[in-house]
């Protein structure tokens, strides 16, 4: 038993001995860089804005005519060719022509007083059904757009306010979603990649102490009532928050396959779920449920598709989806 107890102290001395032999250092470098992010967006340059305080019709760019807005501008853009979602800030500085008494103020005239005020605001919106290439988003279907643009109150979380004793800025102004970009190269606009810009606004129309005086321009100096405003976008990555799209596919034999394009889409994102190689005799019914079991509109009507190739379409909700294609 002695000769047991003595070896095991033997032991204990050799494992001791060997954790005390020294570990052999290294080293790790880390070197840090910056590359700046691939933003590319376009923005209209310059615009016209136009004084109707009688709220005619005015024709605001070529084929496109507005009614009742005593405060308006041409149509502007803001173009996303990038392949991540922005977040639009805005700042703005406005200045009154010389010699002109109109003024800005901050709340609605309601189109009467005594003096030449006006309210204006700068406003913005996803124009989704601007999609396509860039050639497609052009004058005229810029214009169709932003003749469907329904005249909307003043809204201090969304707008921007004209204020010409001081600059204003406003953050999130509007969300550009990412395009369709290929290999770093802007190939198509998909659906709220475009905004929809516009100056926006009431007016005193007939002025009790004064009356509008028409803006014109002689020898390089612009006399009358007018303004000019500068407005300077900052873009920065967006938090669009997304929800799953799950997929399921049930029947058939004959090689038929459906697919959905994303996997998480946004509220009011277009999914498109594609069916291929379907026989002549082979239907597809595409069904979308949100959460809750409700169905979701699709289109087609009831999501047939009967042709060989075809591709069903929905908005996605505020929440998860399930979509299944079924083969018959």
């Amino acid at each position: 038993m002695k000769f047991k107890k003595f070896a095991s102290l033997a032991l204990a001395g050799v494992m001791t001995a060997s954790l005390a032999v020294p570990a052999f250092a290294s080293e790790t470098e880390i070197t840090g860089t910056y590359t700046a992010p691939d933003i590319a967006v376009e923005v209209t340059p310059s615009a016209a804005a136009f004084i109707n305080p009688l709220g005619l019709d005015i024709e605001v760019a070529t084929g496109v005519t507005v009614s009742g807005r005593q405060i308006i501008s041409a149509p502007m853009t803001i173009k996303n060719q990038s392949a991540m979602d922005l977040q639009v800030d805005a700042s703005m500085t406005a200045t009154i022509n010389e010699g002109s008494d109109m003024r800005f103020v901050g709340t609605t005239t309601g189109g009467a007083g005594s003096t030449k005020t006006a309210f204006a605001y700068l406003q913005a919106t996803q124009a989704k059904d601007l999609t396509g290439a860039d050639a497609a988003v052009d004058a005229t279907a810029i214009g169709t757009a932003y003749a469907a643009w329904d005249a909307t109150a003043y809204s201090a979380s969304t707008d921007l306010l004209v204020n010409s004793a001081m600059a204003t800025s406003k953050a999130n102004l509007v969300v550009v979603r990412a395009a369709d970009v290929t290999g770093g190269t802007f190939t198509a606009y998909k659906p709220g990649s475009v905004a929809l810009v516009r100056l926006a606004g009431d007016c005193v129309a007939s002025p009790t102490a004064g009356s509008w005086t028409e803006t014109k321009t002689e020898a390089g100096k612009t006399t009358g009532d007018g303004f000019t405003i500068n407005v300077a976008y900052t873009f920065k990555p967006a938090t669009v928050t997304k929800y799953d799209v799950t997929f399921d596919q049930t029947g058939g034999t004959g090689g038929e396959a459906a697919s959905v394009d994303v996997q998480k889409a946004a509220e009011g994102d277009a999914v498109t779920v594609t069916v291929t190689n379907m026989g002549g005799s082979v239907k597809a019914t595409v069904t979308v449920e949100d959460a809750e079991g409700n169905a979701i509109a699709t289109a087609p009507a009831n999501g047939e598709i009967t042709a060989p190739n075809g591709t069903a379409t929905f908005t996605m909700p505020a929440g998860a989806v399930t979509v299944t294609a079924t083969f018959a």
